[in-house]
């Protein structure tokens, strides 16, 4: 997937005000930088939550989380060439991040926490944060299944507290 491929799949989710943003990854090559760094250093987490994929956002701009850990928080279109900086960062590979599931396997999670638990468990008793807290620790799953599990809650309707 190329550059413009990846922002225009951002931009076209983002349009339609999703409650949930996608993410992707964007290597950038080795000759981008003055020593040698690992595939996984070069290698950043984009969300299309950023203002450069956002309609009507107020400004330009793109952050990123490097994969090792290391460089949190880098403003990437500063640095990249194919965001107009001469002699910037080129880019090796873009990738979408698939989904951990679909709407439905989450729904079916959700039933089976439903039956776990009160009825009023998903009418606004928890918030946003302590369902992501009972997901990973009571049942274990991953940042990418809360996610999908939030975000099949709210499409069906679910409301959370702040």
């Amino acid at each position: 997937m190329t550059w413009e491929e990846l922002k225009a799949r951002f931009r076209k989710h983002e349009a339609t005000h999703p409650t949930y943003h996608l993410y992707g990854y964007v290597t950038f090559t080795e000759d981008s930088f003055d020593r040698e760094y690992s595939d996984e250093s070069r290698t950043y987490r984009i969300s299309s939550n950023n203002k450069a994929f956002l309609p009507n956002a107020n400004g330009y701009s793109i952050y990123a989380n490097c994969l090792d850990g290391l460089d949190c928080g880098v403003r990437l279109d500063w640095y990249m060439e194919d965001e107009g900086i001469r002699s910037g960062w080129k880019i090796e590979d873009c990738r979408i991040e698939e989904p951990a599931m679909s709407i439905d396997e989450a729904r079916q999670i959700i039933e089976r926490i439903k039956e776990e638990n009160s009825t009023n468990f998903f009418n606004g008793i928890l918030s946003i944060r302590e369902m992501q807290q009972l997901f990973r620790s009571r049942y274990n799953l991953g940042e990418p299944e809360t996610e999908a599990i939030i975000a099949a809650l709210v499409q069906v309707g679910a409301e959370f507290t702040r």
